[in-house]
């Protein structure tokens, strides 16, 4: 059950524009996934610590990871620090607060006894791709209207987008130890790489694609043992399968024909710095980099969190340069950066470079370093712990129940 829970946190954002669309705005808004969900597992988990306390003097910490910890709070408690001299009024401590979603996500599979991965993974699958086949279903021309009026759920495409193709690094890179039948596993590959397909989410789509490529160049023998030794039966197998394919995509690919269309005209502008989206982005690192290196308080300490809309647009309101690092070094300075990369040295120590997680982690990064500010890592932070707790069953195996504990008594 954590498991679910967990899930359905990390994919509280999607959830509730999907709630918005079907039951509208005044009963979502009330109904706010996001913060539910969170005090369920800040419930769950507390009172799982406080039964450890209670009745066994320690506290549970997964192996391996308290320097991970340590450090994530060591990075929140200078953004709270740097509360006393940033230039933002009001959307600082609203950034603040609301980085307690990622500190969530990451500490929850770390500090429950007993997450099981495994668990976790085909919840996340399973959610995930119910999602995604809302998503599908509605972004058709057919519902162009019906959307028209519901703009958030169609520029959910990004969120779409990036959850697809992390779907299908998890169930491609993990899948020796996904207990999940073969054909339910090819099903759900397809179904994702389709989204990933419709959405015209560039930033999933070129970033899945390089990891996947990666991955085979420097683990060749995983394409030898996930197709086997070829032989009549598989040919005619795949031979089938192809057919199949061609024919649904024949089918189908007329009610996507605008998504279709949208995906390869942005694929397109992926080097156009003149194009809007792309030109935006630019001004905002030019500005960003213009001012760290402005003097050596910009420098050292940045400009205090929450200060890059202020300072760019004037507004006090939610504005970032689309790069965690860089977004970092502008708001929490030099030391904030330094971190920031400890954590991911560190975390990266705890999965192994080469690994299949070290794989989903660069993924993972790469779209922070695109995309995201920040406030919108829970679910990169939450797949990260995730990781971590499979790292340490593979290295210690399951006896070990995933980590340790610590004496506190």
């Amino acid at each position: 059950m954590a498991e679910l829970l967990f899930t359905l946190y990390l994919l509280s954002g999607i959830a509730k524009v999907f709630l918005k669309f079907f039951i509208g705005d005044a009963f979502a808004e009330i109904f706010n996934t996001t913060l539910i969900f969170a005090a369920l597992l800040v419930l769950v988990g507390g009172f799982q610590g406080f039964k450890n306390i209670y009745f066994k003097s320690k506290l549970y910490i997964a192996r391996g990871s308290l320097p991970s910890i340590m450090l994530l709070l060591s990075f929140y408690l200078w953004m709270i620090l740097s509360l006393l001299y940033t230039v933002s009024p009001q959307y600082s401590y609203i950034k603040t607060f609301l980085f307690l979603t990622n500190l969530v996500a990451f500490l929850f599979p770390l500090v429950y006894k007993g997450f099981d991965f495994q668990r976790f993974v085909r919840y996340f699958i399973y959610t995930g791709s119910l999602f995604i086949v809302l998503y599908l279903s509605l972004v058709p021309r057919s519902y162009s209207a019906y959307i028209s009026e519901n703009l958030e759920i169609s520029g959910k495409y990004l969120d779409i987008g990036y959850l697809a193709a992390l779907d299908v690094l998890l169930l491609t890179l993990l899948l020796p130890h996904l207990e999940m039948k073969r054909w339910l596993k090819l099903g759900f590959i397809g179904v994702n790489l389709a989204a990933v397909t419709i959405t015209a989410a560039r930033g999933p789509q070129v970033f899945m694609i390089l990891t996947l490529l990666l991955y085979a160049l420097f683990n060749p023998k995983i394409l030898y043992r996930f197709f086997g030794r070829p032989d009549l039966k598989k040919i005619l197998v795949i031979a089938v399968s192809v057919v199949i394919l061609a024919v649904g995509l024949y089918n189908t690919l007329g009610h996507y024909s605008d998504n279709i269309e949208r995906t390869l005209q942005r694929l397109s502008m992926v080097t156009d710095v003149e194009s809007s989206s792309l030109s935006v982005r630019v001004s905002q690192i030019y500005f960003a980099v213009e001012k760290i290196f402005q003097d050596t308080s910009n420098f050292m300490l940045g400009s205090g969190i929450g200060s890059f809309g202020i300072l760019y647009a004037g507004e006090d309101v939610r504005l970032y340069p689309h790069n965690i690092i860089l977004e970092t070094w502008f708001e929490l300075g030099v030391a904030g950066v330094i971190i920031l990369l400890l954590f991911f040295g560190f975390y990266i120590k705890k999965i192994k470079l080469n690994s299949p997680s070290f794989y989903i982690f660069f993924y993972l990064l790469l779209n922070s370093l695109k995309s995201s500010s920040l406030v919108d890592l829970r679910v990169m932070f939450g797949i990260f712990a995730c990781l971590a707790v499979f790292a340490t069953r593979l290295k210690y195996g399951e006896d070990e129940n995933m980590g340790n504990t610590g004496n506190i008594g």
